[in-house]
């Protein structure tokens, strides 16, 4: 028997079992983002931020710099983004991952 197992399976086993810190205040991020850059990746509900981390963004709350509600199909390869998480820090694997409580989209051409 062959068990395949996807990046997004394995992640989603993992990242449950870490502790959520408070990002947010009244629907809004609060404070410095956790990590900011470029998405280099788009995969499933992942996001892959510089090469360096993979945010899942399934419950994130996804805005523009207006504060206007995105979805997925909203962001592309090459925009840059504040992600907020919920975790203390990145979990330090490599790449990096993370669960996403807000990802603002930076370039919002069109929003």
């Amino acid at each position: 028997m062959v068990l395949t197992l996807t990046l997004g399976s394995m992640l989603s086993f993992i990242l449950p079992y870490f502790q959520a810190k408070p990002v947010h205040m009244n629907g809004s991020p609060v404070g410095k983002p956790d990590l900011i850059g470029e998405v280099i990746n788009i995969e499933e509900h992942w996001l892959l931020i510089d090469g360096k981390a993979y945010v899942d963004i399934r419950e994130a709350i996804l805005i523009s710099e207006s504060h206007v509600r995105l979805g997925l199909k909203d962001f592309a390869e090459g925009d840059h983004v504040h992600v907020w998480i919920s975790e203390g820090e990145l979990i330090g694997t490599s790449p990096a991952l993370g669960t996403a409580v807000f990802v603002r989209r930076l370039n919002s051409e069109g929003n």
